[in-house]
């Protein structure tokens, strides 16, 4: 080797070493003075396009990595790093031609191949990138950057199972864990005594905010006698037609051992089939659909009215008016269908409801805060209460109304709402209770409790912004008027709805909630508070008392309260002020009569807006009889006032 062939060796490798330390500057220097004594040096040329692009001058990187081609025009290390440069400007396209110009000269260069596949995510072309993925594993399976994209190809796919496995395959590679480990759900074990194990123990699982159900654990391996409920057989080769058809949750999650090759093929086997699975029960909704649409009842006189209800265990509102309507319409003579989970492993999909419904042929159907008409005979009377600010009535866009859907709103807030979407004439119907449960067992006197049961929040006592200000309000005279409220709406770049509804709500449950605590002890109540999440509040822990089920527990606790608190921003006919009244407890009610309609109740209840009149309140009794609030709310007035409304319109 000459001397100048030595000194060129040596100084490329101090250069390239300068360019691993990331000291591009220094690189970029050597590599010049190396190319002023060889300009055509296409590695030189290629090394100097690379610093520009990790300097992110990429014209220049584009300049540099295209002269280096022309010498090697063949070279795939070179056409693979002008398609990063062409990618890195968002060209796209060009990155991905040069990409395939790779693929052409090698078929199995890995990087070109992951490279496509990031341009593929890149243009959303989901199955493109997965399918360029997936060509790429069978080269090296244990790349962790090729199951990250695959995760991220399965989760533009909608195909949950399927990029739950390839997250775990790139944390097993990647050796690292998640950020947000997913949370526990059901799940489909490989290994059949792991599936065993975990049922044993009886995990529960969140399935909203407030409600939870029982992990179900489905396995291949053969069932035993023994076995616990959510335990579920499912061999491989029926996992298709079982879980198409089945009432139980689909398993979300498949487990499996990470450094086991049958395990992790069985894996990615199963959870393609779990995913296949959603999409096939998404055309068998719009089969069923069609349908439904088609399937038209007969109103006959001598024949009984259908009535459908779609409720879930999910929501305690839907769940319980829908139960507690359809008691009141059988009481008219009236056949109905609820249809319902069974028990804390199913879930009620579009599916089973639908084939629920066709069977039913209803002549109506009553959906609470869900608007549900798309699948319905134009014959058929669709009722939708709204008892919620729902997503499809808060976003005021128009709704697909049918000329036969009568509509109800609890709150006049709603009434807006329901208007900008275009809704037909708009009923009345405040909340309902049902007095079978929540009715007087025990006298008033010698009562000595005070009691409140609801919900708490997920921060309950962490007021910032706007509700550190409505707060401040509430403490300084009680009134917080809409004026007040649209004022700081705007000063902190908020919509008035959204702080009416949401933040103004939080604050005052949990501001009054704490109250009631406070004066309650200063009179030396028995304080009790029930209800989700008021753990988290200091001042409210001493008296928390757990959550109750709906119905005969909560009754039981108002007919042990000689006083119950009832706080809602913009309303005094809640369903709390009700079954309070109809357990002959005296409702103390946050007063928001200037905002509601008639009746409000003025002698049947107290009133308050401050702490000093919520005390006060603590200390009398009002004028009137709160068991005469009860009868105006009961579902039995509500299923008369339905039918009377069908009968004026078929007759008509």
């Amino acid at each position: 080797m000459s001397a100048a062939q030595r000194h060129y060796q040596e100084e490329l490798i101090r250069a390239t070493q300068c360019h691993k330390a990331e000291a591009y500057d220094q690189a970029k220097e050597i590599y010049l003075q190396l190319l002023e004594q060889q300009p055509n040096n296409s590695l030189l040329l290629y090394l100097l396009g690379l610093v520009a692009h990790k300097q992110e001058d990429y014209a220049k990187a584009l300049n540099l990595i295209s002269r280096a081609i022309l010498q090697e025009p063949q070279n795939t290390t070179y056409l693979n790093s002008l398609g990063n440069t062409l990618l890195a400007r968002e060209q796209v396209d060009a990155a991905m031609a040069r990409y395939k110009d790779v693929l052409k000269i090698n078929p199995e260069h890995i990087e070109a191949m992951s490279n496509l596949g990031m341009a593929y995510l890149i243009k959303k072309e989901y199955s493109q990138a997965a399918v360029t993925y997936q060509q790429a594993l069978k080269i090296r399976f244990n790349w962790d950057v090729l199951h990250l994209g695959l995760t991220n190809s399965f989760a533009g796919l909608e195909c949950p199972a399927s990029a739950g496995v390839h997250q775990q395959l790139y944390h097993h590679y990647n050796n690292s864990q998640p950020e947000n480990p997913r949370p526990l759900s059901d799940t489909f074990f490989v290994d059949s005594q792991v599936a065993r194990r975990e049922a044993l123990k009886q995990n529960r699982i969140e399935l909203t905010t407030a409600v939870d159900g029982l992990q179900v654990c489905y396995h291949p391996g053969e069932a035993l006698a023994d076995d616990p409920a959510n335990l579920v057989s499912i061999p491989f080769d029926d996992m298709y037609p079982v879980l198409l058809n089945t009432r139980l949750r689909i398993p979300k999650e498949v487990a499996f051992d990470l450094e086991n090759a049958s395990a992790i093929s069985q894996a990615i086997r199963i959870a393609w089939q779990l995913d296949g699975i959603e999409v096939t029960r998404k055309r068998k909704v719009q089969v069923l659909a069609n349908e439904s649409i088609c399937n038209r009842p007969e109103f006959k006189p001598d024949e009984p009215l259908r009535i459908y209800f779609r409720a879930s265990r999910l929501t305690t509102v839907m769940q319980f008016s829908s139960k507690n309507l359809a008691k009141a319409f059988e009481k008219l003579g009236c056949q109905t269908h609820v249809v319902l989970e069974k028990n804390d492993m199913e879930a009620l999909d579009a599916v089973q409801a639908l084939k629920a419904q066709i069977e039913f042929n209803p002549h109506i159907t009553v959906s609470i805060n869900h608007l549900n008409n798309q699948m319905l005979h134009e014959d058929v009377f669709n009722v939708i209460w709204w008892q919620d600010p729902m997503p499809e009535i808060y976003n005021r866009e128009p709704l697909p109304w049918r000329e036969r859907d009568i509509v109800f709103s609890s709150y006049p807030q709603f009434d807006d709402m329901l208007k900008d979407c275009q809704a037909p004439e708009i009923h009345r119907q405040s909340f309902c209770v049902d007095l079978d449960h929540f009715r007087l067992t025990q006298p008033l006197e010698g009562r000595k409790k005070i009691v409140f049961v609801g919900s708490g929040y997920e921060a309950p006592h962490t007021y910032i912004g706007i509700e550190r200000a409505i707060h401040d309000k509430l403490e300084e005279n009680g009134e917080v008027t809409d004026e007040f409220l649209k004022s700081e709406a705007e000063r902190f770049d908020l919509s008035f709805e959204a702080v009416r509804l949401w933040h103004f709500s939080k604050v005052l449950r949990t501001t009054t909630v704490v109250w009631w605590c406070q004066v309650g002890s200063e009179l030396g109540y028995e304080v009790e508070v029930y209800g989700w999440s008021w753990q988290k509040t200091p001042e409210i822990l001493p008296f928390y008392k757990g959550e109750l089920s709906h119905g005969p527990e909560v009754a039981k606790v108002y007919n042990e309260a000689r006083y119950a608190l009832c706080a809602n921003p913009r309303l005094v006919n809640s369903q709390r002020l009700v079954e309070v009244a109809a357990c002959g407890a005296i409702p103390v009610v946050y007063d928001a009569r200037a905002y509601t309609e008639p009746p409000n109740w003025d002698d049947e209840c107290l009133f308050f807006n401050t702490r000093k009149e919520l005390k006060k309140c603590l200390t009398r009794i009002p004028e009137g009889n709160p068991l005469d609030i009860p009868p105006h709310h009961s579902f039995d007035l509500f299923a008369e006032r339905i039918l009377a409304m069908v009968s004026k319109i078929n007759d008509g």
